[in-house]
C-alpha cells in the first residue's frame, strides 16, 4: 500500500525525474499533459474527465463528461489501467492510481501545448470540462443535489458560472450546518459570501453571513458571531441606503415629467 502511493513510483509512471517532481511543478503539468497527448483518443477523454471529477468519478458520469458512450469510457479505462495510469477498474469507478496524477492531469489541461479536445480549444479546456461536469452531477443526482452541493460549487465556479457557485457553496454549507459539521459549514458559506459580494449582490450575502452568525453561534464562538453580524448588518444598511437613493431618483424623474 505505502509502495502504491510512494512519490517515486509517481515520478516513474508520468516518466520524468523526481527532482523535477518536487521542484519544477509546472514542467510536471507538461510532462503529464505531453503523456495525455500520446494516449489514444477515448483514453484521452476519459483520463481528463476524471481528473475534473475528482479522485473517484462514475463511469455514467465520466462519459456525460468525456460525452462518450458508457461502452467507449470502459473500454477506455481498461486501456488507462494498462498504462498504470487509473487502478484496475472496479465497482464501476475510476481511481487514479496516486491524487497526484488526477492534480497533474488537470494542471496540464490549460498548460501551453496542452492537446485540444472538440468544442474546448485552448485556454478554455478546462472550464468547459468543468462545465460538463457541473451539468453531469446535476442530472445524475437530480433527486438530491445537496449530496453533492459543494462540488458543484466548485465545478461552476471554475467553469465561470459565479451565480450558481454561490448557490451551490450556500447548499453545501446548509447540509452541513443541519449535520453539524460546524467546519465545514463555515468554509462553505465563507465562500457563498465571497462570491455574492463579488457580484455584486448585497442581500443574498447579508442572508447568508446570517446563516454563518448560526454556525458561529453554534460552535460557542462569540467574537466570530459578531463579526458576521456585523458584516450582514453593514450590508443591509448599505442595501438600503442604495434602495432610497433609487427611490429619491425615480421621485425626481416624475416630478420633472412633463404633464
Amino acid at each position: 500500500e505505502t509502495g502504491r502511493y510512494a512519490v517515486t513510483e509517481v515520478a516513474t509512471r508520468v516518466g520524468y525525474d523526481i527532482g523535477d517532481l518536487v521542484r519544477i511543478p509546472t514542467a510536471k503539468s507538461a510532462i503529464v499533459g505531453r503523456r495525455l497527448a500520446d494516449l489514444v483518443d477515448d483514453e484521452r477523454r476519459v483520463a481528463e474527465a476524471a481528473a475534473v471529477l475528482g479522485f473517484d468519478a462514475r463511469y455514467d458520469i465520466v462519459a456525460a463528461v468525456a460525452a462518450l458512450p458508457v461502452e467507449r469510457v470502459i473500454d477506455a479505462a481498461a486501456g488507462l489501467a494498462r498504462r498504470q495510469l487509473i487502478e484496475p477498474p472496479a465497482d464501476d469507478m475510476i481511481r487514479f492510481v496516486h491524487d497526484k496524477l488526477a492534480e497533474a492531469a488537470r494542471d496540464a489541461l490549460d498548460a501551453p501545448g496542452a492537446p485540444d479536445t472538440p468544442g474546448a480549444p485552448g485556454a478554455g479546456r478546462a472550464a468547459s470540462l468543468h462545465r460538463a461536469a457541473a451539468a453531469a452531477l446535476e442530472a445524475a443526482y437530480a433527486a438530491d443535489v445537496g449530496e453533492v452541493a459543494a462540488a458543484l460549487a466548485l465545478h461552476h465556479e471554475r467553469g465561470g458560472n459565479a451565480k450558481d457557485a454561490a448557490r451551490y457553496f450556500a447548499l453545501a454549507g446548509d447540509r452541513e450546518r443541519t449535520l453539524y459539521a460546524l467546519k465545514e459549514a463555515e468554509r462553505h458559506y465563507d465562500r457563498a459570501v465571497g462570491v455574492l459580494e463579488r457580484l455584486g449582490d448585497v442581500e443574498r450575502a447579508a442572508k447568508t453571513l446570517l446563516k454563518l452568525a448560526l454556525v458561529h453561534t453554534a460552535a460557542f464562538e462569540p467574537a466570530a458571531m459578531q463579526a458576521s453580524y456585523r458584516r450582514a448588518f453593514a450590508l443591509w444598511d448599505e442595501l438600503r441606503a442604495a434602495m432610497t437613493s433609487h427611490k429619491q431618483r425615480l421621485l425626481r424623474v416624475g416630478q420633472h415629467r412633463p404633464e
